[in-house]
């Protein structure tokens, strides 16, 4: 576990091994205030807004 964020808010990520864009909403960070090295991140399907929380390892930038 890093003390750094790797991504910051409202970046386009995506799972290593796939899956849609997805925008980084927050850094989670545990009970003493240090970064966990988790991201909640949010993406559509379809219509629908869906949200969940990855780890920093399973997350690459979205290539451009």
């Amino acid at each position: 576990m890093e003390d750094k964020n790797t991504f910051t808010i409202g970046e386009i990520v995506q799972l290593k091994s796939g899956g849609p864009p997805m925008t980084v909403s927050k850094a989670i960070t545990n009970l003493d205030d240090k970064f966990s090295d988790d991201y909640r991140c949010q993406w559509f399907d379809a219509k629908k807004l869906n949200s969940g929380v990855f780890s920093g390892d399973s997350l690459v930038k979205e290539s451009e």
